[in-house]
């Protein structure tokens, strides 16, 4: 399946950016909605930080594989970039499931290693969420200001191998769901 390229809120095609794409933007009540994070092109990524929000009474996260709804502390399914075991990956979590909102995020301890390296990441996916659908309505999913991150870009941090935010980015909130 090719993927048509990005487009930001400014209607351009963006370069660097971040992503929550959806499979799908209808559903029927017990459905899965999978929700993917992913990143392009940002330079010499290094850790993330993302909040997701969504309706709690229509859409509910749970484990793909189980069935099972997340916790406090779910982590994210089938990440793809910063697993790289030489250089400590760190998960810290943080859900608040009654108000439906996911926080995720996810850095290298030993930045200084991975930057020796030479062997930067700076795109593809930071994770998966699973969501059933409780009700037949329109809702949406997408990354949202939290004032746990103040500065954060629409809810998202993002940084490279010195440790600093990166601010050069789009971000890419997906369509309602129907």
């Amino acid at each position: 399946v090719i993927q048509p390229e990005p487009i930001n809120d400014s209607g351009v095609v963006a370069n660097s950016y971040i992503a929550l794409d959806l499979d799908k933007n209808k559903a029927a009540v017990g459905e899965l909605i999978k929700a993917t994070v992913r990143v392009n092109n940002v330079k010499n990524l290094s850790g993330y930080q993302v909040n997701i929000v969504y309706d709690p009474n229509v859409l509910q996260p749970v484990n793909s594989k189980t069935g099972v709804e997340y916790s406090k502390r779910t982590a994210f399914e089938n990440s793809k970039l910063l697993q790289n075991s030489e250089y400590s990956p760190t998960n810290i979590t943080s859900h608040d499931l009654t108000k439906g909102v996911l926080n995720f995020s996810r850095a290298y301890a030993f930045m200084n290693d991975y930057r020796i390296n030479g062997v930067p990441e700076d795109t593809g996916v930071l994770g998966e969420i699973y969501f059933k659908v409780l009700k037949a309505e329109a809702t949406k999913i997408s990354f949202k200001e939290s004032v746990a991150m103040p500065g954060s870009l629409s809810g998202t941090y993002l940084f490279d191998w010195y440790g600093n935010q990166v601010n050069d980015y789009s971000i890419i909130q997906p369509n309602s769901i129907n």
